[in-house]
């Protein structure tokens, strides 16, 4: 690695002259380019990322700051609309077609190539699939690729062969889907990095098929098809990607390269925005929300969001498998109080699947009541708190989430004489943690992977890699497959409007805040539109330049 450092003892004439010979270049030369104004002039794209990515192999993660910098590198069947999260784009496909019953698929794929000129084919959709449903590997998301024929069995190991499994290539260029049942929408689904291809000759070559960490996913390594390639990964620094010139689309991309910065303390990513280090901030810090709405600040977005904030609750812990406690815990948060006294945006949360779901039949689901929550911690044995051990929440070690984790802290202790310590943890941390269930709560945000509840509602399934909760329930599995392939797609939602009902009287999260998509943006960037899913597709963009 290397870096700049001064190790010479300095000479103090040395100095002064280096000093005066700088002020007069600034005195000459006027206000300083700032280096956002540069980028633009070179069509770089500066955002900030929130925090280090984990990976960037598609198979292990399951977050938001891996998904903005994978979609840049790699790209699926069909690609995001540039306005629209209910609809797509063609991608690798540049067609496809189903039968009557919207159950089997077929993709017609263009000539595309990978970034070091392979060309791209179907068996390299197969390959990739083959990889994520491997029992060996142990991939988190695995269960997105469910809704094939077989796929869970596979899975699960209930099936021996891979070709048992509904997919198949039928030639180089034609690809076969078959699913479980229905699925109108599932080419809203493919726009998710779990159904990326890869290309098999780089996996291959790391002994990657089924182990994690062998360091393919280095930009020196890396091979994708997206519109940019990996070229530079500084861990906690910065991740560079540049155009990639063998991207089948490559003349709509006009941005020559996006830097993602692991920025994860608000104020300090506010300030880089203002003194023009950054194109686009993560978010906004809770207490300088209202001024931007107030004085109509044109770089301030605030756009809806299929997202819901909630706690994650461990229970194998013997106090959180009271159903009791955990009914009561619920009770005490004061949602209205969190979102107009304290993050200042969003609504507070009646249930688990956020609004936006054109024919859902939302109900309300959750409520704030101190004095039933504590005659239920009574009724469970534990009056007052009496008897429960000091409980540990563990939080992104970003400022407003431990603002937040702060005030349910306040409530639980205040109402229900519940203590609990809070744990800040890196991003990597932080995930680590949930998987290994090291934590009694976990504070963090689910944001829908399409416009559909069923992305919500599957994760708690049990063993599902992102159900980190513990939570295991015959019943609640058997409802949510009775209702994801239902012909009829308004009794398809009132069945899994049932599903969620099951798992809120279950609590086995709880459910905070329906959030809003909150950052500043600079006024230069076009193309970002305001979409649900916060999905921009990167090709779509482009600078204005000044005149």
């Amino acid at each position: 690695m290397e870096f700049f450092s001064l190790a010479m003892k300095p000479n103090p004439w040395m100095l002064f002259a280096l000093v005066a010979a700088g002020l007069f270049t600034i005195i000459g030369c006027g206000p300083r380019e700032t280096p956002a104004e540069k980028a633009i002039n070179d069509r770089v794209l500066m955002i900030n990322n929130g925090s280090e990515p984990r990976e960037l192999d598609p198979h292990v993660v399951t977050g938001f700051p891996e998904y903005r910098v994978i979609k840049a590198i790699l790209e699926g069947l069909v690609s995001e609309h540039p306005s629209d999260s209910n609809d797509v784009e063609p991608g690798v496909a540049e067609r496809w077609e189903s039968n009557e019953d919207s159950s089997v698929w077929t993709f017609y794929l263009r000539e595309a190539q990978w970034s070091n000129g392979d060309p791209i084919t179907a068996e390299d959709f197969v390959y990739a699939y083959r990889r994520i449903l491997n029992p060996e590997f142990g991939a988190p998301y695995a269960s997105m690729l469910y809704v094939m024929e077989g796929a869970q069995a596979y899975h699960e190991g209930e099936l021996e062969h891979f070709d048992e499994v509904g997919v198949k290539a039928l030639d180089e260029h034609t690809l076969e889907i078959r699913l479980q049942g229905p699925t109108p929408h599932f080419p809203l689904m493919l726009t998710h990095y779990t159904w990326f291809p890869l290309h098999q000759p780089t996996i291959e070559s790391f002994g990657a098929f089924a182990r994690r960490d062998t360091g393919w996913t280095q930009p020196s390594n890396h091979v994708g098809n997206g519109p940019f390639i990996l070229v530079e990964w500084r861990p906690n620094q910065r991740i560079t990607v540049a155009k990639n010139s063998y991207y089948w689309d490559v003349d709509q991309v006009e941005l020559q390269a996006i830097e993602f910065y692991p920025i994860q303390d608000r104020q300090t990513e506010e300030r880089m925005f203002q003194t023009g280090q950054l194109h686009k901030t993560d978010t906004v810090p809770f207490n300088s929300r209202d001024r931007y709405r107030e004085r109509e600040d044109p770089a301030f977005r605030e756009d809806p969001f299929f997202a819901t904030g909630y706690i994650g609750l461990n229970l194998n812990h013997e106090v959180l498998a009271n159903p009791k406690v955990r009914k009561a815990l619920s009770l005490a948060v004061d949602r209205d109080r969190i979102v107009e006294r304290v993050t200042r945006s969003g609504r507070a949360a009646e249930g688990f699947v956020p609004p936006g779901i054109e024919g859902y039949p939302y109900r309300k689901h959750l409520e704030h009541d101190s004095e039933a929550a504590r005659e239920l911690l009574k009724e469970a044995g534990f009056p007052g708190g009496e008897g429960i051990p000091r409980l540990n929440m563990v939080v992104a070690n970003v400022d407003t989430s431990r603002t937040l984790a702060e005030v349910l802290q306040s409530m639980w202790e205040q109402e229900l004489g519940i203590r609990v310590q809070i744990q800040n943890r890196e991003w990597q941390v932080l995930i680590s943690d949930m998987d290994s269930g090291n934590f009694d709560f976990f504070l963090i945000s689910w944001v829908g992977d399409y416009l559909d509840p069923a992305t919500f509602l599957e994760i708690f399934r049990s063993g599902d890699g992102n159900n980190r909760t513990g939570f295991a329930s015959e019943t609640y599995d058997q409802k949510l497959r009775d209702s994801l392939f239902l012909a009829d797609a308004e009794q398809r939602l009132r069945e899994l409007a049932d599903v969620e009902a099951y798992l809120m009287r279950e609590l086995p999260i709880i459910p905070v805040s329906w959030s809003h998509l909150m950052y500043l943006l600079h006024p230069a960037v076009e193309g970002w539109e305001r979409k649900r899913l916060g999905d921009q597709p990167y090709k779509h963009l482009r600078f204005r330049q000044s005149e």
